[in-house]
């Protein structure tokens, strides 16, 4: 608190020059030190609604700069004056493809740049035209789009839409019923659940599925069957049309024709009287042919099938009478052949049998293929 006023002052001036001397330093080596943002001006025909200075520049997603000024070129072009951040200067090049698009969920509108292949690098202060025109897919171009086609798409022929809603509702209306009605009567008679019908009702859908595709290659067989492309084809097909037409079908009506048929029926007079005649010539024919029947199948059980073909069963027992079956003469052997098969060949007589045994009469060898039916008798 003792020091002199003028001191103070010149104390105060040195600190003030000190801090004037640092910020001017910084900055000069700010200056010197950082690249300038890069300037660039595009020049296209149109501007989508919400473009103007401010607006962010986008580069896959990445904010590299923002729209400074929008100034007229002349000859109905504008040059939109861009400034970048340095991002992306390397991706900036003649070749970049933009679109006006929406940058967030509420619509505001950006420039976004996509880079492409190929192009030179733009210097700062330089103007290039894309190769296309910018496509424009902000939200004021599609409200615009959906008024332009409410207006001249669905308010000029909004009443003939309507009408031929309500036209083909109607026409509709009676297949509905009558499903309605099905569906009904399937409810009130219904007998078998649901779980047990729609598996039927699949099953006979993926059979038909099936069978469709059995039917497939053949129609299409059929379908490139190239018999019409045959040269001389359709000369031969209108031959035999022709050949159906003027000949075939005169003649069969002429053969079915009222007094033919008359004649056929005088024809089958005579037949039916003689099928008649037959009949009544043996009235007992139909017991005849009963008494044939039992008769057959009484000589099918006596020859029963023994695995190497029919045998006739003769046996009769004398176990009880040992004298009278001493008295009996020799069993006698023969043998049946069923009709197509060879005669077997003769043997000689079997010995006398003994009281109370059983005598078996065989056949010579039968052949190698087939055997013949053997009897026996006792």
């Amino acid at each position: 608190m003792m020091t002199p006023g003028p001191v103070l002052l010149r104390r105060g001036i040195a600190a003030v020059l000190v801090v004037v001397l640092a910020a001017t330093t910084i900055w000069a080596v700010r200056a010197i030190m950082t690249t300038p943002p890069k300037t660039l001006t595009l020049v296209v025909r149109n501007v989508a609604p919400g473009v103007g200075p401010g607006t962010a520049v986008e580069m896959d997603g990445l904010r590299v700069g923002e729209v400074t000024d929008i100034v007229d070129r002349g000859a109905g072009r504008l040059g939109v004056a861009m400034r970048f951040n340095g991002a992306a200067d390397d991706l900036v090049t003649d070749a970049v493809k933009v679109a006006f698009a929406p940058g967030n969920m509420f619509g505001i509108t950006v420039v976004a740049l996509t880079p492409g292949r190929g192009g030179r690098a733009l210097t700062s202060g330089a103007s290039w035209e894309p190769l296309s025109a910018p496509d424009d897919g902000t939200m004021a171009s599609l409200l615009r789009s959906l008024s332009t086609m409410e207006r001249e798409s669905f308010r000029p022929h909004m009443a003939d839409l309507i009408a031929q809603l309500d036209t083909t509702t109607r026409q509709f209306l009676p297949f509905l019923g009558a499903v309605g009605a099905i569906a009904e009567a399937n409810a009130d008679t219904q007998r078998i659940p649901t779980s047990e019908t729609l598996p039927t009702i699949a099953s006979t859908l993926g059979a038909l599925d099936s069978s469709v595709k059995r039917m497939l290659p053949g129609l299409r067989a059929l379908w490139s069957w190239s018999g019409p492309d045959t040269p001389g084809y359709p000369e031969r097909q209108k031959g035999t049309i022709d050949a159906i037409s003027h000949d075939f079908s005169p003649a069969l009506t002429a053969l079915l024709s009222a007094p033919n048929v008359a004649a056929l029926t005088e024809v089958l007079v005579p037949v039916r009287e003689l099928a008649t005649r037959a009949v009544t010539s043996f009235p007992d024919a139909a017991r005849n042919g009963r008494q044939l029947e039992e008769l057959i199948e009484r000589i099918r059980r006596s020859m029963p099938d023994n695995g190497s073909g029919p045998v006739l069963n003769l046996d009769v027992t004398f176990q009880q009478f040992p004298a009278i079956a001493s008295l009996l003469p020799p069993v006698p052997q023969f043998s049946v052949t069923p009709p197509g098969r060879p005669a077997p060949p003769k043997v000689t007589p079997a010995p006398k049998p003994s009281p109370g045994a059983t005598a078996t009469a065989t056949t010579g060898v039968a052949p190698t293929t087939t055997a013949p039916t053997t009897t026996r008798g006792r």
